[in-house]
């Protein structure tokens, strides 16, 4: 059985810690239903090499791009109101990853652009969170090689997955799939997708 979620959720966003494997995700729903595909393009990012040798220094720069960036394209998607989307972020990762990132007085500053971009897009309809443990995601960021993530600690992914699961167990007006990922192989194997799209379509 072919299992359209997009009978049931226009908008979805795969969300999960950095190395879940949210764009190959992405890329996977997109090309099998034929529908529009939204990308975190990080590599134009100027500050994010800088960011992780410095946080505390580049911390506001690269969050502030982030959410400005997340902002644009996520408004120009919304220029056709009937077109189905599938997004490997959502524009709440800006709020959470800034509450890591930011000092007290840079978050509240950049809370206040956060709240105005919000009101500007519409909400997705159902996040897919990829859950993981951190020692597996550090094995993953490690294996894919990025130069400038070589840095990232398990103690900093810790932290991050405390900010998701506390924003996203919260009662939200989207739903929240938490779908463990360790032992699954979107790419390779199909009946691990079809078990997934198969959750999704069963909300």
């Amino acid at each position: 059985m072919r299992y359209n979620i997009f009978d049931k959720f226009k908008y979805v966003s795969v969300e999960g810690n950095i190395g879940a494997g949210k764009t190959s995700l992405t890329k996977i729903i997109s090309k099998k239903y034929n529908i529009k595909g939204l990308f975190e393009n990080y590599i134009d990012n100027p500050y994010l090499k800088s960011f992780y040798k410095n946080p505390k220094k580049y911390s506001y720069d690269v969050e502030t791009y982030f959410l400005n960036e997340r902002i644009k394209s996520l408004q120009d998607s919304m220029l056709d109101k009937n077109q189905a989307i599938v997004a490997d972020y959502s524009l709440y990762k800006s709020l959470i990853f800034s509450k890591q990132n930011l000092n007290s007085s840079d978050f509240k500053k950049y809370n206040l652009e956060y709240e105005k971009g919000l009101s500007l897009i519409k909400q997705p309809n159902l996040i897919i969170y990829l859950n993981a443990p951190t020692w597996f995601l550090l094995d993953r960021i490690k294996k894919r090689g990025r130069v400038f993530e070589r840095n990232i600690s398990e103690g900093y992914l810790k932290t991050i997955e405390k900010g998701y699961k506390g924003f996203f167990n919260k009662k939200n007006s989207f739903k929240v799939l938490f779908y463990d990922i360790i032992d699954k192989d979107f790419i390779k194997n199909d009946f691990d997708l079809n078990h997934l799209l198969k959750k999704v379509y069963n909300l």
